[in-house]
């Protein structure tokens, strides 16, 4: 609930340096309490990435070597659906990880929870 009500509160637009993001989260799943747990990054995208795809397939071949899940929100940026559904492709192991692409004007509340549920 918190996260969701502080996405209203988040300006929209700027630009996204979607790999340096998650080499930040990967930096801090280093130094989780339960190292035994999962890793798993979900990242909102509503911004232009502004990453090549060569950048984001070496990330993904890392972190997918590094058994880390990542789920990815997009939500709409419809430009970055082909570049991130490649990412998510790539980063998928066992069918770890996830891409939802929210439309814009959608709920995303409603989105996220009918996506858990299917």
């Amino acid at each position: 609930d918190r996260v969701m009500g502080t996405m209203t509160k988040l300006p929209i637009g700027g630009r996204l340096h979607f790999a340096n993001a998650l080499q930040i989260a990967t930096l801090a799943l280093s130094y989780r309490i339960n190292q035994r747990s999962e890793k798993r990054i979900i990242a909102f995208v509503g911004s232009p990435v502004l990453d090549d795809a060569k950048t984001l397939e070496k990330l993904a071949k890392k972190l997918r070597k590094d058994d880390v899940a990542v789920d990815v929100i997009a939500l709409g940026c419809e430009e970055n659906v082909d570049i991130l559904r490649t990412f998510v492709d790539t980063v998928n192991k066992q069918e770890n990880s996830r891409l939802l692409v929210i439309p814009p004007g959608s709920n995303v509340e409603d989105a996220v929870i009918t996506d858990r549920k299917s």
